[in-house]
């Protein structure tokens, strides 16, 4: 008796066919708006907008967005801006947090030359 609860218990667990095809469209939704805003970034327009205090804030996501919607490595930003690739690592972890306001100019200028 158990082996047949648990038998219906997995087979009423498993997702039909059509909730997988559900859940693959809203993924396939989700990165095509990921993707978007790389092309989107792609000539660096989101860092040419006026800034406001909402640019401000999504600063740290539009410079990695606009570093790889490039096709720049951290390495090949690191190498623009004179520093080493962990220490772009870091910044881009910690999303920008405690980096010198100059510095920030210096990624900017070298994202958008």
């Amino acid at each position: 008796m158990k082996d047949v609860l648990a038998r219906q218990i997995v087979i009423n667990v498993e997702p039909s066919s059509s909730e997988r095809e559900a859940a693959m469209v809203r993924e396939i939704g989700q990165i095509s708006a990921i993707l978007d805003t790389y092309v989107a970034n792609w000539d660096g327009s989101a860092l040419n907008q006026n800034l406001t205090s909402a640019s401000l804030r999504s600063l740290p996501s539009i410079l990695v967005q606009t570093r790889v919607a490039r096709g720049m490595s951290q390495a090949d930003l690191a190498a623009l801006v004179g520093i080493t690739q962990t220490q772009i690592c870091r910044y881009e972890s910690t999303h920008y947090a405690h980096v010198p306001l100059p510095r920030v100019i210096e990624i900017y200028d070298a994202l958008t030359s």
